[in-house]
């Protein structure tokens, strides 16, 4: 929730003539709430649900059917982490990322795809990290990694800026990656608004994350090609 509350307190910083207010849609399969609970095996007590605007329909008989329609066009594609969806629900949400990317995001300078956590796996999972630096939640690296296999994963980062991709760690760095894109994109005085606003210590070097080294992950270049990044 770090990142959405960073876009919710944003929202009431950029409202001039020149910048319209803006709206949040939530998308899930079949419009269902989206929970923190797993489907199976051991949860929480303090799960949460967040209710859908829209949904897609997704058919495993006709995996590559048109899954927009009815799903308003965005600039900004936020995919969330943490336990992840079961298996059995991957492939639909990866196809509705591959297909939402490739028709709203992809080739546009100005619009994102923005991943907090494991759902750095998803996006990896519908091609979109291919041939690119990404990073992901330290704990699941060796859980997520093997979704991009074309993608260089960097163990120390707290978010990989790639343009009009964006890849961060956990949900503290999904925040602090949050700051940073908008820093980048409506300036530091805002940025500044927004911190001040949360009254969050934000974190600024994407590559202060001590988490690689505490678990024991390293980088995994993959098929990607790429050179190591530099630090």
């Amino acid at each position: 929730m770090g990142p959405l509350e960073a876009l919710n307190t944003l929202s009431r910083n950029v409202t001039d003539d020149t910048t319209p207010p803006f709206s949040l849609n939530i998308i899930t399969s079949h419009s269902r709430p989206a929970s923190t609970a797993p489907k199976t095996g051991q949860g929480s007590l303090v799960n949460q649900q967040v209710i859908a605007t829209h949904g897609y329909c997704y058919d495993p008989q006709n995996p590559t059917a048109d899954l927009l329609d009815g799903i308003p066009e965005a600039e900004f594609l936020l995919v969330p982490g943490g336990l992840g969806p079961p298996n059995d629900e991957r492939p639909g949400i990866a196809e509705f990322i591959k297909q939402y990317h490739a028709a709203y995001l992809k080739g546009h300078e100005d619009r994102y795809l923005f991943t907090v956590c494991t759902g750095a796996g998803l996006a990896a999972q519908a091609g979109c990290l291919d041939d690119i630096y990404a990073t992901t939640n330290k704990v699941a690296w060796k859980y997520v990694t093997p979704y991009g296999p074309k993608t260089y994963w960097i163990a120390d980062a707290r978010w990989v800026d790639q343009g009009n991709i964006w890849t961060t760690s956990g949900v503290s760095a999904g925040t602090d990656g949050m700051i940073a894109w908008m820093s980048k994109i409506y300036g530091r005085d805002i940025a500044e608004k927004v911190t001040d606003g949360m009254e969050y210590n934000v974190m600024s070097d994407p590559r202060n994350d001590p988490f690689g080294k505490r678990l024991n992950v390293q980088d995994v270049p993959g098929q990607s090609g790429l050179p190591p990044p530099e630090t």
